[in-house]
C-alpha cells in the first residue's frame, strides 16, 4: 500500500490520488492535521507495533506491514484537541506533535519515499544548491551572501541584481502559510537605506530569453518553457502580474543529465528545477524546489506527471 502524507487542502495530491485510483494501486491518504482527532495512533515499541487508526473510514494501517512506499507532500501539525490552553501550552503541544510526526516518519525509514523528509530539508537550502549545481557543471549566476554594507554596494554597482530568500520563502502564522516572499529586484539606493545587519542573499540578474521549469521524477525529465507578456517581471511565479504562456520544450541531453544528477546528489526522487536561457543561449541554474508544485504542468501541457509519480511509488523507485 502507498501512504500519502499531506493535508486536506493539498490540491496537487488530488492529481496523484486520481492517478492511483485510475491505475488501481492501493493507497491511504494520511491528512496529518487529523491526527489525534479522527486519526488515532497505537504504538508499542517493544512489540514493534505501529498502527494508525482512521475512525472515519474505520480502517487500521500497520505502518510496518502494510506500507510499501510513501509520497511526502504537505503535512501540517495536528489540530489541537485540548481546549483552554494558554500560548505556552499550545507551543508545547505543537512541539510534541511535530516530533510525533517525525517518529512516524522514522518508522517508515526503510520504505521507498518521494522523497524522504530529511533529504528535502537539506535540499531546500539555496546556498547548498548553488554549490552542488556549480560542482556538477551547471552555469550559475554570480551570487553573494553578506551583511557587510560595502560589499553589498560593490556587488550591485554595475548591473541589476535580485534579492531572494535562502529557503522556500513561505511565511507561516499559526501553522498556516500566509504569504510568499518572491524574488525581487534590489538596487544601490535600497541597500543604502537598509539599516539591518542581517545577511542579504543577492544575485546578478540574468538577462534571459525564457524561463524553464524542469520536473524530475526518478529518472524521467519533464521540461516546460515559461514565457511572460511582461518582460520586466522578475519572478514568473507572480502569476497575477503577467500573462503566462507554457510550452513543451526539449532540453539538451547534457542539461537533462545534470538535472537528474542534481536530484540524485540530494538523494531525492523528485525535484522542480528552475533554469533560464540567457541572451547567449546558455542554460543558467537558479534553484531546485525538492517538493515543488507540478500539477499546473499536467493541467496546461498534459504531461501526466501524476501517472509517473504513481507508477514510481507502486514500483518502489523504478521508472516504467
Amino acid at each position: 500500500m502507498i501512504l500519502i502524507i499531506t493535508n486536506k487542502s493539498d490540491l496537487t495530491t488530488d492529481f496523484v490520488i486520481i492517478a492511483l485510483q485510475r491505475l488501481g494501486y492501493p493507497f491511504y491518504r494520511f491528512n496529518t492535521e487529523d491526527l489525534f482527532s479522527c486519526i488515532n495512533i497505537d504504538f508499542d515499541i517493544k512489540k514493534n507495533k505501529y498502527l494508525i487508526i482512521d475512525t472515519i473510514l474505520n480502517k487500521t494501517i500497520d505502518l510496518k506491514k502494510d506500507i510499501s512506499s510513501v509520497y511526502f507532500r504537505r503535512p501540517m501539525l495536528p489540530n489541537a484537541v485540548e481546549f483552554n490552553l494558554n500560548k505556552d501550552e499550545k507551543s508545547f503541544i505543537n512541539k510534541e506533535s511535530y516530533y510525533i510526526l517525525e517518529g512516524i516518519y522514522s518508522v517508515l525509514k526503510d520504505k521507498f519515499w518521494i522523497s524522504k523528509p530529511d533529504n528535502i530539508k537539506i535540499a531546500e537550502n539555496k546556498l547548498l544548491q548553488l554549490q552542488i549545481a556549480k560542482d556538477l557543471g551547471f552555469s550559475i549566476p554570480p551570487t553573494q551572501l553578506t551583511n557587510i554594507k560595502e560589499s553589498q554596494l560593490s556587488f550591485v554597482q554595475h548591473m541589476p541584481c535580485i534579492i531572494k530568500p535562502i529557503k522556500t520563502g513561505l511565511v507561516e502564522q499559526n501553522n498556516k502559510y500566509i504569504k510568499v516572499v518572491y524574488t525581487n529586484e534590489i538596487n544601490k539606493e535600497a541597500l543604502q537605506t537598509n539599516k539591518s545587519k542581517f545577511p542579504i542573499y543577492i544575485q546578478k540578474m540574468v538577462k534571459k530569453s525564457e524561463d524553464i521549469r524542469v520536473t524530475v521524477v526518478g529518472d524521467k525529465v519533464f521540461s516546460a518553457s515559461i514565457k511572460c507578456d511582461n518582460p520586466d517581471i522578475v519572478d514568473w511565479r507572480k502569476l497575477e502580474n503577467c500573462g503566462m504562456l507554457f510550452e513543451y520544450t526539449e532540453l539538451p541531453e547534457k542539461i537533462k543529465y545534470l538535472c537528474i544528477q542534481l536530484t540524485k546528489e540530494f538523494k531525492l526522487e523528485f525535484g522542480a528545477i528552475d533554469l533560464a536561457i540567457d541572451d547567449n543561449g546558455e542554460y543558467i541554474f537558479f534553484e531546485i524546489n525538492p517538493n515543488g508544485q507540478w500539477a499546473w504542468l499536467d493541467k496546461n501541457l498534459n504531461y501526466n506527471i501524476a501517472n509517473e509519480i504513481a507508477n514510481l511509488l507502486f514500483n518502489g523507485g523504478k521508472n516504467v
